[in-house]
């Protein structure tokens, strides 16, 4: 973005500075589109994107998704490599009493692509939350890795 009153940089961040801003633009790490009637829409973030086989996907579009199943309360959507180091996705969930992941994955392979389509569901009692209560994804690589005993 760039406006008439736009920053040239972090104060005493030169590290930070260099990548966010470029040309008198400052980039926010959203990512989003236009509409025709010239609406922007924001999709996501760049940090959270997942990519799936070279195909860049919003987590949050598949989380919107799961969340619409009755029996899911909260949803967190990641990519793991598979055995094959190919990314697929897992999701994270809090079920509303017994979920059924049979009826969830069917759920979600008529309305999701199927790269999109979680590989695996992981019931939580709760999302990893940052002091702020927002969802914390950076917590995730530690969780993954002990849900797959991968070293780190």
């Amino acid at each position: 973005m760039q406006t008439p009153v736009n920053v040239d940089g972090y104060l005493n961040e030169v590290a930070k500075t260099e990548s966010p801003f470029l040309d008198g633009y400052f980039d926010t790490g959203d990512i989003g589109f236009v509409t025709t009637e010239k609406m922007l829409v924001i999709t996501g973030r760049k940090k959270e994107v997942l990519n799936l086989g070279g195909e860049k996907v919003s987590p949050r579009f598949i989380e919107d998704v799961i969340t619409n199943h009755d029996s899911v309360r909260e949803a967190l959507a990641f990519s793991v490599p598979s055995e094959f180091g190919i990314e697929e996705v897992w999701a994270l969930t809090v079920p509303v009493g017994n979920l059924d992941e049979d009826a969830l994955q069917l759920h979600c392979r008529g309305r999701l692509p199927k790269a999109q389509v979680p590989v695996r569901f992981i019931n939580v009692a709760e999302l990893p939350r940052t002091e702020s209560e927002e969802v914390d994804r950076h917590r995730l690589d530690a969780m993954v890795r002990g849900l797959t005993g991968a070293g780190g």
